[in-house]
């Protein structure tokens, strides 16, 4: 009996190991400049789509493999990547001095074609174009000339938003010896902009990975004073301050989008000079309450924001 059961044990396990292993798969193509030159030294990524963040930390997830690869295009600016798992696949490009780019995108930041990876296939000419970056730099002073420093420097750009044409602040990112997000970064956070930072000790800034577009610039001189400087600043009943203070301004001396000049950028250029005097006015706090309309009640932890009239709402952005 004994015997029986030993053979049958060592039978299911010759069927197993006769189970063939998945077919993998072969993929290859090409990262080029926007006149087709090869662009040596690129990252390419292979990422897996429908994986969850667990699976974004976990290399391994479920034994079923990494969730994505990685390689580093050669001096044609080719890239292979061999034994593929099957799945399905997002292929994404990126340099510095490059905007990142998606295999299929029709423009910058859009989320590109999903490479449907089958056993056995060989995908060839997977070829990605990347733009080169667009870059501002300037330097913010007050009105005496002296620079100002942690002042927060923010891009925005017209755009259209449930149909109204309005100025959002958009994606770069801004490069300072010392960057540091202020207190009124929770804004920029909120409005999906990695185009906002610091500026540093003598009031410049630098602001790369900008695609090619019209932008308007605003420096915010009392985001690195942190919440107690600005409550200390800030009048005990509704009202104006007392003296003027340095107050967000756009570039070159205004205080709004529509007085401000603008700032073209081209693909690959750098635009220096972008230089903003901030204006000294007085400031005004507004008090309230807010209800909820369902039951009348004080509604506690409510977000409230003042935004000027062509500016969206980031709030109703995430909710949309």
């Amino acid at each position: 009996m004994g015997r029986f059961l030993l053979a049958a044990v060592c039978g299911a396990l010759v069927v197993q190991a006769q189970v063939p292993a998945p077919k993998k798969t072969r993929m290859e193509g090409r990262v080029v400049g926007l006149n087709g030159e090869a662009v040596r030294k690129a990252t390419v990524r292979l990422q897996r789509s429908g994986q969850g963040a667990a699976a974004q930390l976990n290399p391994i997830v479920g034994g079923q493999g990494p969730s994505d690869y990685s390689k580093t295009t050669d001096d044609a600016g080719k890239f292979v990547f061999e034994d593929v798992e099957p799945g399905r696949y997002t292929l994404i490009a990126e340099k510095t001095g490059f905007l990142t780019q998606r295999y299929g995108a029709r423009a910058e930041g859009s989320p590109g074609v999903t490479l449907n990876v089958v056993a056995g296939a060989e995908l060839k000419d997977l070829d990605v174009k990347l733009t080169p970056q667009g870059v501002i730099t300037g330097r913010v002073t007050d009105e005496d000339g002296d620079p100002i420093a942690n002042a927060q420097v923010s891009v925005a750009r017209y755009g259209y938003n449930n149909g109204r044409r309005t100025l959002i602040q958009t994606g770069g990112a801004l490069s300072t010896a010392g960057a540091q997000m202020g207190a009124a970064g929770a804004l920029a956070i909120l409005g999906g902009g990695g185009g906002a930072g610091t500026s540093d000790d003598q009031g410049n800034f630098r602001i790369v990975n900008l695609t090619p577009g019209r932008y308007y610039v605003s420096a915010n001189p009392q985001a690195g004073a942190g919440f107690l400087t600005l409550l200390q600043q800030a009048p005990g009943r509704a009202g104006a301050t007392s003296d003027p203070i340095n107050t967000t301004t756009f570039y070159p001396n205004s205080l709004d989008a529509q007085g401000a000049a603008p700032v073209d950028v081209a693909g690959g250029s750098e635009v220096s000079g972008v230089n903003i005097r901030v204006r000294k006015e007085r400031v005004y706090s507004i008090r309230g309450k807010v209800i909820d309309g369902a039951s009348g009640s004080p509604a506690p932890g409510a977000m409230v924001m003042m935004l000027p009239p062509d500016a969206t709402c980031p709030v109703a952005e995430a909710g949309s």
